[in-house]
């Protein structure tokens, strides 16, 4: 049995049958129509069940991938891209945890990039999505490193809040979270949930549904989430403002730098004169958020002591 050809005639049945469901949308009470879309169907899932079988023959993994909008309208080009392009990521995120640990970047051998690599089968209308195939000579399977992606997948999407992203960054790493927050923050705002199911040549079959409501979970939680690294330094310079009732400074060096910010908790609220040379204690807070990967800085003064 051939898995090329079998391949195009599922492919074609397929969307065969997508065209049929348009026109019967657009002629509801066509009954001959109906009895037809109904024969397509049974011949389609029977042309996927022999694709099935070439593929166990050719010793090829089989990965779908299926979009499910939750409201009306278009599967658009972008969308649909940008859901298959993360999803990608992910698996390769977690192909290189498996394989490697947990790790805070993205830097990827090439081995990772080939041996996590999905092959675009087709795509099907309807439910829009994509069959992906895998040579079984990568082991994915045989070796259980996708039962290592798609437990890393189950994982992200029981992420709820804060808690749960800090303990799966422990986990699995910085890398993984941030992979995974683009891939849900696509298909939240898509408006899609996603259906991945992996079948292997000898008819293993794992997966599951992730929900927009669980992309919607993910996305908040990771965007929640941020790191504050603290660098506390000493500095001789002039004090050129402070506003007790708003808890702000502002002190400028000799080289031309001027640290402005806010007073630390701590700070002995008396009164200094302005404008004076002192030697300033500060902490530099630098923020850094998990989803965007941007990061943020901020002063605050902790102690001045006359020069």
């Amino acid at each position: 049995m051939d898995f090329a050809s079998e391949l195009e005639r599922s492919a074609a049945l397929r969307t065969k049958v997508a065209a049929m469901e348009r026109a019967l949308v657009a002629n509801p009470s066509d009954k001959g129509l109906r009895i037809s879309l109904l024969s397509a169907r049974k011949l389609a899932d029977r042309a996927e069940s022999d694709l099935m079988d070439a593929a166990a023959a050719s010793q090829i993994d089989l990965c779908r991938y299926r979009l499910q909008k939750q409201s009306s309208g278009h599967y658009t080009a972008t969308s649909l891209a940008n859901s298959v392009i993360s999803f990608q990521d992910v698996v390769t995120a977690l192909y290189n945890f498996v394989e490697n640990g947990a790790k805070s970047v993205a830097r990827y051998s090439e081995r990772i990039r080939e041996q996590s690599a999905l092959n675009v089968a087709y795509t099907f209308p309807g439910s829009m999505g994509v069959l992906f195939s895998v040579p079984n000579d990568r082991n994915l399977f045989n070796e259980g490193k996708i039962d290592g992606v798609m437990d890393g997948l189950d994982r992200l999407a029981a992420i709820h809040d804060v808690q749960d992203v800090r303990q799966v960054v422990r986990e699995m790493g910085l890398n993984v979270v941030r992979t995974a927050y683009r891939w849900a923050d696509h298909n939240w705002h898509s408006d899609y949930s996603v259906d991945v199911v992996w079948t292997h040549s000898n008819r293993i079959v794992k997966g599951g549904i992730f929900t927009r409501n669980q992309f919607l979970r993910m996305t908040t939680a990771i965007k929640s989430t941020s790191d504050e690294q603290i660098h506390k330094f000493t500095v001789v310079g002039t004090l050129v403002g402070m506003h007790v009732l708003s808890d702000t400074f502002s002190l400028a060096t000799e080289n031309g730098t001027t640290f402005s910010g806010r007073l630390s908790s701590s700070f002995d609220r008396r009164e200094y004169k302005i404008p004076r040379e002192y030697r300033a204690k500060i902490a530099e807070i630098t923020t850094v958020n998990y989803a965007t990967e941007m990061t943020s800085n901020r002063y605050e003064l902790l102690s001045l002591s006359e020069v």
